[in-house]
């Protein structure tokens, strides 16, 4: 069985934790700006972000502007 050092475990765990976060980034982005379909992007990001693909096109689906009926209810 292999020794690892302190850094080495330590390295392996901030990596697993930049990896999580990364790939729950368009979740966390759609949660934060409280966008209407945060729930199913949160769900596609389950079941898709694995594929890449899948990612981009969720966070660029976070990252747009909301056009649901709560903008248009604002504007009354």
């Amino acid at each position: 069985m292999d020794n690892y050092s302190f850094y080495e475990i330590l390295f392996g765990l901030a990596l697993f934790t930049i990896g999580v976060i990364a790939y729950w980034l368009p979740t966390i982005i759609a949660f934060r700006n409280q966008k209407s379909s945060r729930v199913i992007i949160a769900i596609l990001n389950f079941l898709f972000a694995g594929t890449g693909i899948g990612w981009v096109i969720l966070l660029f689906w976070a990252l747009r502007k909301d056009h649901g009926i709560n903008q248009l209810k604002a504007l009354r």
